[in-house]
């Protein structure tokens, strides 16, 4: 029997992709790529070890930076944009002005 996903089949869902799943999702991508990042250098440092070593150590901190900084910003800008979207519906209700 098929695996039943009901996010994917389901169309009673809003969306598969929630404010919370997104950042996990990258953050899942995030692992992945880095997983394979390291394990193809990894493989390379048994034929020269020290040298690959030296020159693999600041590009695993850039490579880390760069894609936490990226987690970081697609998530901000995300929750930014929800905010942005909730002040925009209460200022159409009128739910802000306490002068009714």
């Amino acid at each position: 029997s098929p695996v039943y996903f009901p996010f994917l089949f389901d169309h009673s869902f809003s969306s598969p992709i929630t404010p919370f799943r997104l950042p996990s999702l990258f953050f899942l991508i995030h692992h992945v790529l880095f997983f394979l990042f390291v394990s193809y250098h990894f493989s390379l440092l048994f034929f020269t070890p020290f040298l690959l070593l030296l020159s693999i150590t600041p590009l695993l901190f850039h490579f880390l930076l760069a894609s936490f900084f990226l987690i970081i910003v697609i998530y901000l800008s995300f929750y930014l944009l929800l905010l942005l979207n909730t002040v925009i519906c209460f200022s159409k209700l009128k739910m802000w002005d306490l002068n009714f």
